[in-house]
C-alpha cells in the first residue's frame, strides 16, 4: 500500500502542506496537497512492529525532510526559480540554491523509503486476468 501511495504521489506531483486540519489530501490551485500530519499517521500505521524505534526514527527523519522541502518550496515561490547575485560591481542570475537542496533531500527520502520495513497488504483472489503478461 505504501508503494502505491508513493507511486501515486510521484505520478500526481503531490506536494506536502504544513496545514494542520483537513482530510489529508486537498486541492490547492490544481495541486494535490498532502497534510503532513496525515502522512506521518499513514507511515506510522505501516510499521510492522509498533515498538521498533529504528522504523519510528526513519519515519521522523522522513517527515523532517518533508517539512524542509515544503519550506524550500515556499522560498522558491517567494523569490522565484532564479536569483540575482551581486558580487561587487558584477551582477548575474543563477538558479535558486533551494532547487539543488530539494534534489538532495529527495535522494535522501528515496534512500529511507528503500529501507522501510512496513506491513504489506496482500491482495486476495488474484486471477490470471488481473496479471500483465509479457
Amino acid at each position: 500500500m505504501l508503494a502505491e501511495f508513493l507511486k501515486f504521489s510521484r505520478i500526481q506531483n503531490l506536494h506536502f502542506s504544513q496545514t494542520e486540519g483537513g482530510s489529508g489530501i486537498a486541492n490547492d490551485k490544481k495541486k494535490l496537497t498532502v497534510n503532513q500530519r496525515e502522512l506521518k499517521k499513514f507511515l506510522l500505521e505501516k510499521i510492522n512492529q509498533p515498538d521498533n524505534i529504528l522504523e519510528i526514527e526513519k519515519v521522523n527523519r522522513y517527515m523532517q525532510f518533508v517539512e524542509l522541502i515544503a519550506k524550500l518550496k515556499q522560498d522558491i515561490k517567494k523569490q522565484g526559480v532564479t536569483i540575482v547575485v551581486e558580487n561587487g560591481s558584477q551582477s548575474y542570475i543563477k538558479t535558486h540554491p533551494a532547487i539543488a537542496e530539494i534534489s538532495k533531500l529527495n535522494t535522501s527520502m528515496l534512500a529511507i523509503e528503500r529501507t522501510w520495513n512496513f506491513k504489506v497488504d496482500y491482495i486476495e483472489d488474484i486471477n490470471d486476468d488481473d496479471l500483465i503478461w509479457f
